[in-house]
């Protein structure tokens, strides 16, 4: 099981010219198992502000919630009829508006899945540049588009395989960059992510556990390890055929 899950994970990097050296990939249950993970363990905290564009998936809108409920504000950048594209000179202001003290989240999809207007890869470094991490939803622009990020560099990245080759269901990834991994914490433990577990310790001293590093904390239960090797089995026949 091991060996399988590690080499669908490599050739997935590979596949999208990730390095190794700078980015992780999680394997969830879809892309919305991999914005939950993102937005349930964000460091929002008040000062700190949520940016996202009119035409985000449901799933990513949801991570508002969680900016909300740890005192965050979040906002929103319109669209511009009748193309439908961002508001450019807005989104650029809004970005402007970062206290660097505090984390702050910009979250855009790569392909609309409202309007499949595909919107620009430099904002990553726009937003980069200003003091964002960045979060690409590209599960609608990858089925038809190859995701370059030794080019581009979004802090994380959520995708769904059956999107791009229809097999199979119920598997989908979180890439994240090292560096914006370190910064997550999450709410809660499972079976899986924790090389240690005591409830003595818990009981005296509120922690008494410690979660395994890079991906292996993310990843809770056991992964769906029958069904990953078709992953790659997929990447390959789209490598094969051509985007």
């Amino acid at each position: 099981m091991t060996n399988l899950v590690e080499h669908v994970r490599t050739y997935m990097l590979d596949y999208f010219n990730a390095s190794p050296d700078e980015y992780v990939a999680i394997f969830t249950t879809n892309a919305t198992g991999a914005l939950k993970l993102v937005g349930e363990s964000y460091p929002f905290a008040p000062g700190g502000q949520y940016l996202l564009t009119f035409d985000n998936h449901n799933s990513v809108n949801g991570i508002r919630e969680f900016a909300h409920s740890k005192g965050a504000s979040f906002s929103y950048v319109p669209l511009v009829p009748p193309n439908l594209q961002v508001d450019e000179e807005l989104l650029l202001c809004s970005l402007d508006q970062a206290r660097p003290e505090y984390p702050h989240l910009f979250a855009y999809p790569a392909q609309s899945n409202v309007t499949g207007v595909q919107h620009p890869l430099d904002w990553i470094q726009e937003a980069h540049a200003r003091g964002w991490d960045v979060l690409v939803d590209c599960a609608a622009f990858v089925p038809t588009n190859r995701l370059d990020l030794s080019r581009w560099h979004p802090d994380f990245v959520t995708l769904s395989f059956y999107k791009i080759f229809g097999y199979p269901t119920g598997v989908g990834c979180l890439l994240a960059r090292k560096a914006a991994l370190a910064k997550l914490r999450r709410p809660w433990y499972a079976g899986g992510t924790i090389t240690f577990g005591s409830v003595m310790a818990a009981m005296d001293a509120g922690a008494g556990f410690y979660l395994k590093p890079d991906e292996e904390g993310f990843e809770d239960g056991t992964l769906n390890y029958l069904m990953l090797p078709a992953v790659e089995i997929g990447l390959k026949h789209i490598e094969r055929i051509g985007i």
